[in-house]
C-alpha cells in the first residue's frame, strides 16, 4: 500500500479513503511528496495543495460581524420581593423610569415610587456599555456605592454590576460570560442581593 510522509507529525502513513492523516489527522494538503497525492484528488479540492502559496500559511477568519439585532447583553431585576424581570439589551440606547399615561419608558420600573419618568439612559455598543443619569431626583447607584454617578456622565458597567435606579436594583449579564437568558437568570438567583440605597420618593 502506498505511503506518505506527513508533514505534521512527520510519520510515514498510508493513504486513507478520508484523505486524512492515519496517525494525526492531518488534512492531504498538508504532506510532502505532493506528487504522490492522487490528481483526482487535488482537482477535487477547492484549496489543492498545487496552488496553495504556503501549507503554515494560516487563513484568518473574516471578522464576525454584530448585527443590530443581536442580544448583546441581559438586566435581571434582582430586588428584595420583587419578581426577577429580564430586559433583552440589543445596540441602541434604552431609557429606564417609572411609567405615566403617554409616557412609557423602554425599561419600565413598575411601582417604584422612587424612580423619575425618564430616570436614567442605557447606551449599549458592540464592546461598551454605558449608563447616564437623566438628571434625575434621585440619582443612578452602582454596585451599592452610596455616591451617585454624575448626571449627564456616561459610567461605564461591566458584566455582574448592579445598577439601582429609584429603589429597583438590576444586574448586568454579557453575552461574553453568559451565553443565553436561562444561564443570566440562573447566574443572577445565585447571587447575594446588594445593598439597597436608600432614597427619597418622588
Amino acid at each position: 500500500m502506498d505511503t506518505i510522509t506527513c508533514i505534521s507529525c512527520r510519520q510515514e502513513v498510508s493513504y486513507q479513503k478520508d484523505y486524512h492523516c492515519s496517525n494525526c489527522q492531518a488534512l492531504w494538503w498538508g504532506y510532502e511528496n505532493k506528487d504522490r497525492i492522487p490528481s483526482s484528488f487535488l482537482k477535487s479540492q477547492q484549496n489543492p495543495l498545487g496552488i496553495t502559496t504556503s501549507f503554515h500559511e494560516e487563513i484568518t477568519p473574516p471578522p464576525l460581524s454584530h448585527s443590530k439585532n443581536m442580544i448583546i447583553a441581559w438586566l435581571v431585576v434582582h430586588t428584595e420581593n420583587q419578581p426577577t424581570l429580564l430586559h433583552e439589551l440589543k445596540q441602541g440606547k434604552y431609557v429606564i423610569g417609572r411609567a405615566i399615561p403617554g409616557n412609557i419608558p423602554d425599561i419600565t420600573l413598575n411601582n417604584d415610587q422612587f424612580a423619575s419618568r425618564k430616570h436614567a439612559e442605557l447606551k449599549v455598543g458592540t464592546h461598551e456599555i454605558h449608563i447616564i443619569d437623566l438628571e434625575s431626583r434621585n440619582g443612578v447607584y452602582v454596585n451599592g456605592q452610596t455616591q451617585p454617578v454624575g448626571k449627564s456622565f456616561p459610567q461605564a458597567l461591566s458584566d455582574g454590576d448592579t445598577i439601582q435606579v429609584g429603589e429597583t436594583k438590576m444586574v448586568l449579564k454579557t453575552r461574553n460570560v453568559v451565553q443565553d437568558e436561562i444561564t443570566a437568570l440562573k447566574t443572577v438567583r445565585k447571587l447575594s442581593y446588594t445593598p439597597t440605597v436608600r432614597v427619597k420618593a418622588e
